[in-house]
């Protein structure tokens, strides 16, 4: 299986030329090889960030390289199954995150633990699945020949407020998280940033990706026979075990 890391590579500075050349190698190298059944994780980036709701049938529209680079990757995907009558699941999971994630979900930790996270709303939308889960679905859709595309995450999605008391019930932090105004957070994060707030997650483009919802619909996956191993909190606990219960990373 060629992985979506490396797939990723490639694709994402991808322009005609390298797409014809990518197409050719690709369903070469599938049909060489002899798969009949894959999963390529993509990624919510195709739907392209809004408030609105997404779901498996909302018309894509990317609008950054990223996202762009996935929607042709599950293109060419689709291509390969079409050619060769194979068995393909296209993943659009949200925020994933466990051990090593080392992403959102380890920096809002820190944030909180900290300190220095603060709400600018608390009913933004964070869709989110925990890695565990996400390779019990992978599993599961695979034994029971499950195609197409599929969101993954928590249905419901959750809110910001609801993955802070989650994370903090788990881990056994009591932390108060005030509310600020989102535009005087920028404003400090424009300041700071630059002087080593980035490393923190203290970065305007990264309290604007906060203040947006990534908001997905689950309803295909709730509904689907697929019975969740984890809850919210469940999920965060056993993170936090596998870490030796000393934090979240």
């Amino acid at each position: 299986m060629v992985t979506e890391s490396c797939m990723s590579k490639i694709l994402n500075n991808l322009d005609i030329g390298t797409f014809k050349i990518l197409f050719i190698q690709t369903t070469q190298l599938y049909k060489c090889k002899g798969i009949k059944k894959m999963i390529f994780t993509s990624s919510i980036a195709p739907y392209g960030a809004a408030e609105a709701l997404k779901k498996e049938t909302t018309l894509p529209t990317p609008n950054t390289p990223y996202g762009i680079s996935k929607l042709v990757a599950e293109k060419i995907h689709e291509t390969w199954k079409e050619k060769n009558q194979g068995q393909l699941i296209i993943v659009r999971p949200g925020i994933v995150y466990g051990k090593g994630e080392h992403g959102n979900m380890t920096r809002l930790y820190a944030g909180v633990k900290k300190h220095y996270f603060f709400y600018t709303r608390k009913d933004t939308i964070k869709a989110c699945i925990y890695v565990k889960e996400l390779v019990h679905f992978f599993l599961w859709a695979l034994e029971n020949n499950k195609e197409g595309v599929w969101n993954c995450t928590f249905e419901p999605a959750y809110n910001i407020e609801q993955i802070c008391e989650a994370m903090k019930k788990a881990t056994g932090m009591k932390r108060f998280i005030p509310t600020v105004p989102g535009k005087f957070l920028l404003v400090v994060a424009s300041i700071v940033g630059p002087i080593g707030g980035k490393a923190v997650g203290i970065h305007p483009a990264r309290v604007k990706k906060l203040m947006i919802s990534t908001n997905i619909n689950g309803d295909k996956l709730k509904n689907s026979g697929y019975k969740f191993h984890y809850t919210l909190e469940e999920s965060f606990r056993d993170w936090f075990e596998d870490c030796n219960s000393k934090y979240l990373k």
